[in-house]
């Protein structure tokens, strides 16, 4: 019986090979597309799930916030002192750990090879008992234990020391021998934070014994990870921490927080580590997260793409049911049963589904490097997950079959043999399907093409709206403490190049977040008040606000001839004075303004500026004059001749730091990166949006093929009676594209209102403009009208005496 449905079903599929390669291909297309979305959710929601408490594995985090309670500063890392006291005041947790990473760059030395590291970590030594990290070489309880040591990743240690013995040789750290006790696998892509270099924490408190203070609350760079007992909640520990924060945190006398509990002010939280990658989007992230959102949206992009798929199938099968309804009628008169009739149609749709199958594998699998070099994901078709990957695929193979053959098995098998064989089988139901299912089809289309154009819109705002200041040629270079302390003679060796316009010197540069922030005081009414809101800061050196062309709207800037500026001067942005309650900036000047022992008066307001990307609103901010902490040079230099320029600030950097790379940056490239995942999210719509399109236009095709010859001898007739081929053509296209229209017209709204809630994530957005709609819909009538083209033309084009003879 297997066999007769097997041979029935592959003459059927040789007899119709237009029609087979439509299918074929188009649901080939996408199923590819559902399984390259199927191994990128498999991969992000994965991660850290390898631990092995992974499960009452937690990350502490801390929040500061403004007096009504809202939160204006989450940290995914938090300060020194709470390890430490955890571990006293909550015995029942036995694994509490920090770990904080080395700056941006380490320098190290092995021989006569220097080395730049960027993922060197200063970790305790039960690490290897929070997280799990499977050593190849050394002790985990011991790796750690004594100061001066360093465990490395297998990749690290080949890096070093080729193929030779890791164990027990030493890499310089400054002046410092660190000896390698310990060698780890490298860590699996699905981890939130990766590592080259694990140093025992107690080197650190060697090097920085001041940071680990009791008192300490301030310095929020570690990150502090634990494993909760069986028979606790996090919640019940959460519960704890108000008390917890409120015995240990003592701010001075004279601070904003002095009279008010500690967790009023800031909070301790706990994140589970298996969360962090797709829900977590903190400041101090250790490395950038995926996005659940996205993971939700490209899983229903790879549904919608595989229905239109799917559309196709049913569209043509519907089409030529009318043909295959006399071979049911002579099935069933011959005493065929509606079940073997329903089989038929569902083997020969789940083969054309297998067959799609391993075309849309081969598709993958060609397309996998070009994928991955583009998301910059590192995906596999078979990975050690094979035996999923392969069991979804079968599955999928089999749904897709099922689905799309469902209708012509279900609805076929069920047609009256005497009313097939005397040509009465119902086309009315059939011809509204198709329509619906074409509608549907395009409606999908019309909402990528949408989103694609408002997701691109919206990044090139981003990237061409006034941002208060001039972003364009200006290269920024990351210095030391060295280098701050004589930056004043640096900056003058640096300008007697004419190519470079003017310099400046801050601790943060535009293009980063504001993390910086004290307790102020600022005098209004007549008396020194703290205020209840946050103020970021940021030390700049006196050129910083001429270097980036900002304005004031008030006063003055920082200048040398005011002795005091060092250390009484402060200059405001506009937001800071409106959250004050000042109505002018000019009511701003000569104020008094303090933090801790450095007090002074307000003797400038800046315009406000977006310093930070346009999805948060522009802060309140101060400046300050700085000293040893103005690490970034920014350099304006003219456009004429940049090779040349960089030449020069790279000879000079090998004399300021010769043991380190010249590694700069341009400042409009540093904000083209702030919008980089969102530029990946328009293009990858727009190949959604080109792949649907591609795929309904195929189903076009094919249809047009089917209604062109249907309607043969009509339009024989039509042109025997005059009718011209510009007729004929407008005849039969017609009815398509009046399909694509209302398919359009139904998906303005839903892609409207979508992208309104996807813009309401940026504080700043564009609008969603009536052209963004009216192209893509163009682009949709124009793609349907090129598909079906063809066929038209054909048929107009043929011998109305051939129509006549047909059938």
């Amino acid at each position: 019986m297997f066999t007769n449905y097997l041979t029935t079903a592959l003459r059927a599929i040789r007899r119709n090979t237009l029609y087979t390669f439509i299918n074929v291909f188009g649901l080939a297309v996408g199923m590819a597309c559902c399984i390259v979305i199927m191994l990128f959710v498999r991969q992000e929601t994965q991660y850290d799930k390898h631990h092995t408490h992974a499960d009452r594995l937690y990350r502490m985090t801390r929040e500061f916030l403004d007096k009504d309670g809202s939160v204006n500063l989450h940290l995914s890392t938090i300060a020194p002192p709470i390890a430490p006291l955890l571990r006293t005041d909550f015995p029942e947790l036995k694994q509490v750990c920090r770990f904080t990473q080395d700056g941006s760059q380490t320098l190290l030395k092995y021989g006569n090879k220097t080395f730049l590291e960027t993922k060197f970590v200063w970790a305790e030594p039960n690490i290897f008992d929070v997280l799990t990290i499977p050593f190849v070489k050394g002790n985990p309880q011991t790796a750690l234990a004594e100061p001066n040591s360093v465990v490395l990743t297998e990749e690290t240690s080949r890096r070093y020391f080729g193929e030779e013995e890791a164990i027990g040789k030493t890499i310089l750290f400054d002046t410092t021998a660190l000896k390698v006790t310990g060698v780890v696998r490298d860590l699996p892509v699905t981890t939130h934070f990766h590592f080259d270099f694990l140093c025992s924490f107690i080197t650190l408190k060697q090097f920085a014994p001041g940071e680990f203070e009791p008192d300490n609350w301030s310095s929020n760079n570690y990150g502090t990870y634990i494993v909760l007992p069986e028979n606790m909640s996090a919640e019940q520990i959460e519960s704890r921490f108000p008390a917890f924060l409120d015995k240990h945190i003592h701010p001075p006398p004279n601070s904003p927080a002095a009279n008010v509990k500690a967790h009023e002010w800031t909070r301790v939280r706990l994140q589970k580590v298996t969360d962090i990658h797709l829900h977590s989007h903190l400041d101090y992230e250790l490395e950038e997260n995926g996005d659940i959102r996205y993971v939700w949206i490209f899983s229903a992009v790879a549904a919608l793409v595989l229905f239109i798929a799917c559309v196709n199938f049913t569209n043509l099968s519907t089409a030529r049911s009318q043909e295959r309804a006399k071979e049911v009628g002579v099935r069933k008169a011959m005493g065929a049963h509606r079940a073997q009739v329903m089989t038929q149609f569902l083997s020969e749709s789940v083969i054309l589904a297998l067959v799609s199958l391993l075309a849309a594998i081969l598709l993958t699998w060609l397309a996998m490097p070009l994928l991955n070099n583009f998301t910059n994901l590192k995906l596999s078709l078979w990975s050690s997950d094979v035996g999923f990957t392969v069991l979804g695929l079968f599955v999928i193979a089999l749904l897709v079959g099922v689905v799309a053959g469902s209708y012509p098995a279900f609805v076929l098998s069920a047609f009256d043999p005497v009313k097939i064989l005397r040509g009465l089988g119902a086309t009315r139901t059939k011809a509204f399907l198709r329509r619906a299912l074409v509608i549907g089809q395009f409606a999908i289309a019309v909402m990528l093409l949408i989103s694609m154009g408002v997701v691109l819109r919206q990044v090139e705002y981003c990237r061409t709206v006034d941002l208060g200041f001039t972003k364009d040629y200006i290269v920024t270079l990351r210095g030391d403490r060295a280098m701050s302390e004589r930056i004043e003679r640096i900056k003058s060796e640096l300008l007697q190049n004419t190519n470079i316009v003017a310099i400046g010197a801050s601790r943060r540069v535009p293009s980063g977040r504001l993390l910086d922030s004290q307790g102020w005081r600022i005098e209004k009414d007549g008396a020194m008040q703290s205020l209840d809101f946050r103020i970021a800061n940021v030390p700049i050196d006196y050129t910083f606000i001429p270097t980036y062309g900002m304005t004031m709207a008030a006063g003055r800037n920082f200048s040398k001839d005011f002795a005091t500026d060092t250390t009484e001067a402060f200059i405001l942005n506009e937001s800071a004075v409106r959250a004050i309650g000042w109505t002018a900036a000019e009511e701003a000047i000569g104020k008094g303004f303090e933090h801790g022992d450095r007090k002074g008066k307000i003797v400038g307001v800046v315009k406000d500026f977006h310093f930070e990307s346009m999805r948060e609103k522009i802060s309140p901010l101060v400046f300050l004059v700085g000293k040893s902490s103005l690490r970034t040079i920014s350099l304006k230099i003219r456009p004429e001749n940049i090779p040349a320029t960089l030449d020069f600030l790279r000879s000079k950097w090998k004399i300021y730091r010769p043991e380190f790379e010249f590694d700069y940056e341009f400042l409009d490239a540093r904000f083209d990166k702030l919008y980089k995942s969102e530029e990946k999210l328009g293009q990858l719509f727009g190949i959604f949006a080109g792949i649907a399109v591609f795929v309904g236009c195929l189903g076009l095709f094919g249809l047009a093929a089917f209604t062109a010859e249907r309607r043969t001898k009509e339009i024989g007739i039509r042109k025997v009676m005059g009718a011209s081929v510009l007729n004929i053509v407008a005849l039969l296209s017609k009815d398509f594209l009046l399909l694509v229209s209302i398919a359009f017209l139904l998906a303005c709204p839903l892609a409207y209102w979508a992208m309104r809630k996807w813009l309401q994530t940026f504080a700043y957005a564009t609008t969603i403009g009536v052209d963004v709609l009216l192209l893509s819909g163009a682009v949709a009538v124009f793609a349907a009208f090129a598909a079906i083209l063809w066929q038209t033309l054909k048929a107009a084009r043929s011998n109305p005496v051939n129509a006549l003879k047909y059938e």
